[in-house]
This record gives C-alpha cells, structure tokens and sequence, in this order.
C-alpha cells in the first residue's frame, strides 16, 4: 500500500512536468512589472534552479539573478537543487515566496475568486516554502491591484492566505507512506479546503497565528491534527530568512521580524 501511494505521487509529479506549457523566459524589468500580471525571481542562493515551460528546461545558477530579476512564465515549473533557495515575488499582488532546496512549483497566474477577490495560484508539488502576504493593497497604489490572496494548491487541497506569514512543507513521510501537507502559521491565518467538496457546501480549517495543521491531501483528505507551532520549525526557518529584498514594496505587515530572530512570542513545544 506505502508503495503504491508512494508510485502515485511521483506520477502525478510527472503528469504536472509533462503538461507545462511553453514561453521564453527573459529578464524582468521595470515597464514589465508595472504592466500587470507577472512573477519573478528577484533573488537566489546557493547552486542552481531550473524553470520548466512546455518541455524547454533551462537552468540558471544562482548567481545569474541580477538586480531586474528572472521572469517566471504563467503555467511554468520552478524547482531548486540541492542546497539553492530561491525568492520570488508575485505581481501585481507584491506577494513573496521562499523555496527552500529539493522544492518544485507551478506557478499558474491569477484566479478569480468571485466575492473573494482575485488571488495569485500556486502549486506545491514537493518541498518548503515561505509566504508573505502584506493582505488587500491599498487600491490608491498603480503598482498593486485588488488581488488579496494566494491560493497554494497541494493534492487535492487548497489553502488560502490573505495576509500573514506562513511556512508550508509537503515531504514524503515514510511512517504514513506518503506525503503529508504541514502549514505553520507564524502570523495570519492559513485556510485549508477539499477541492473534491463542492464549492457551495466546502468546509475549511484554519490554522491561526501560532498554530500549524498536518493533512494528508492526496487520498483519504484526512485532516490529521493542529497544535502549537514547534521550536524546530520556527528554528528552521529563522535560519532561513529572506535574504533578497523584493523590488516592489509590500503593504504592512510583511515580514514576521520576531520569526526570522527565532523569538515569536507564542508558546511552543518540541517536537
């Protein structure tokens, strides 16, 4: 059985690789920011990462993100070596996103959420990420628009963050034989819902500042457990910061100051 989830995950890896669509990949500048829609890294760490679109892979070392940034193509995967972090910022929201090493997404543009808004989609399929939302722009900035959300989409599951700062891990856990989903909310609330229900009468759990959820989101959709944040996951990523700053300026609060120094002011326990 631990075999067989394990085989269906990876193929579902490689069906998400196999479908990406093509576009060339340039360098970010300031007209093409301000334009509208677009997502770019602005900066990286370590080895080398390679974006993925329509079957055309390139690799970029990490030294080649200059100051206007890497584009990253609607609908085109990201993913980072060994020892490689990667910091993206996503427009016209001026939302942010760490990928630690051994991560890969797809980045797939803006949704639309009806009465909730517009909101950035993303696509976890392995690995860690960190993501800061600043919330609802202020509408008075040409820089950002109304979109006040992103949506990080893993197995079945979607969770959504509107503002706050917020750590998601997807690794394969050899106990329970297959990938688990991990949210740690370390400011803000992070929502999470059953893409299977429907939207009408869909249920959603939250993990609110201090708190993380574990879900298993590929087959049962089990929703495992929520406690307090561990002193090894704020350890984690407090020595991981972001380490790039993003071109354009996020709306307050961004970055949880007392996370990146390892003293949040919440009640931990070790894990």
């Amino acid at each position: 059985m631990k075999l067989k989830r394990a085989l269906r995950f990876f193929t579902m890896i490689l069906c998400v690789c196999a479908t990406v669509l093509a576009a060339p990949f340039t360098h970010a500048d300031d007209a093409e920011r301000r334009s509208g829609e677009s997502a770019f890294v602005y900066h990286a760490e370590g080895r080398d990462f390679t974006i993925t679109h329509s079957g055309r892979r390139t690799v970029f070392s990490a030294d080649s993100v200059s100051g206007e940034g890497i584009s990253l193509p609607r609908s085109a995967l990201i993913n980072t070596a060994l020892d490689t972090a990667v910091e993206l910022q996503l427009i016209p929201s001026g939302i942010v996103l760490r990928m630690e090493d051994n991560t890969a997404l797809v980045y797939y543009g803006t949704g639309n959420g009806g009465t909730n808004g517009s909101f950035a989609d993303i696509q976890l399929l392995y690995g860690r990420i960190r993501v800061v939302s600043g919330g609802k722009p202020d509408r008075g900035n040409d820089l950002l628009a109304a979109i006040n959300s992103i949506v990080v989409r893993n197995g079945d599951f979607a969770v959504q963050i509107t503002e706050g700062d917020i750590g998601l891990d997807f690794i394969f856990d050899t106990g329970a034989g297959t990938p688990l989903l991990s949210i740690h909310a370390f400011t803000g609330t992070a929502e999470a819902s059953s893409l299977r229900q429907p939207e009408a009468s869909r249920r959603s759990i939250t993990a609110g500042a201090g708190e993380y959820l574990l879900l298993q989101t590929l087959e049962s959709h089990t929703f495992m457990e929520r406690g307090p944040l561990a002193r090894n996951i704020v350890d984690y990523w407090a020595s991981r910061s972001f380490a790039g700053t993003p071109p354009i300026a996020m709306p307050a609060p961004a970055f949880s100051a007392e996370l990146d120094a390892g003293e949040l002011p919440l009640p931990l326990v070790s894990r």
